[in-house]
C-alpha cells in the first residue's frame, strides 16, 4: 500500500479502506469511481462505457482524493500527453 486514503471527492463512495479503487480512480482519471457496484456510483463491473485507450472520454478534471503517502520514494507518470516527446510528465515523489 502506497498511501493512506483519507478522503474522496467521490461522494457516493462508501468504504474507503481499499487502495485497489483508489488507484482504479487515479488511473482511469475517475472515469471509474470502483470496481462493485455496491461501493459506489459508478462502477467499473456495472459500466456499459469502456474507457477509451487514451483516455480520450475520460472527464476533463478530476476532483481527487487526500491520501497520506507512505515513507520512500514515489515515482509517478501522466500517461495522458506521453507520446515520447517534449511533453512527458513524470517525476519522483520522496516522503521522509
Amino acid at each position: 500500500m502506497f498511501a493512506d486514503w483519507i478522503w474522496s471527492s467521490v461522494s457516493s463512495m462508501k468504504k474507503l479502506n481499499n487502495t485497489e479503487e483508489l488507484e482504479l480512480q487515479l488511473a482511469s482519471s475517475g472515469f471509474y469511481e470502483c470496481f462493485e457496484k455496491e461501493n459506489c456510483d459508478y462502477s467499473l463491473n456495472e459500466n456499459k462505457n469502456q474507457l477509451q485507450d487514451q483516455l480520450n472520454n475520460a472527464p476533463a478534471y478530476f476532483a481527487g482524493n487526500i491520501v497520506r503517502m507512505n515513507p520512500g520514494v514515489h515515482q509517478y507518470l501522466s500517461t495522458r500527453n506521453n507520446n515520447f516527446s517534449n511533453r512527458a510528465q513524470k517525476g519522483t515523489i520522496i516522503v521522509n
